[in-house]
């Protein structure tokens, strides 16, 4: 980007834009790191149960049946 030809309040708007971005995207980093966790610490004790490649597909029910983004099996 070329900066030269913005004003000062230009460029202090994109940098308040800028921050907002990063902000924004290091919540969601953070909240989603605390939702793993959460779903570890929750599949670990067995109250949030990982369902196998194979399992006959049921409903969710409710918080016991969550699991980690990403983490997908096959039904059979």
């Amino acid at each position: 980007m070329d900066f030269t030809d913005m004003t000062d309040e230009q460029l202090y708007e994109l940098v308040e834009d800028a921050q907002t971005e990063l902000g924004r995207r290091q919540t969601t980093t953070v909240f989603e790191q605390k939702i793993g966790a959460l779903l570890d610490e929750g599949q670990a004790s067995g109250v949030i149960v990982q369902h196998e490649d194979g399992e006959p597909w049921r409903p969710r029910m409710g918080q016991h049946s969550l699991r980690r983004l990403g983490n997908h099996h096959r039904h059979s």
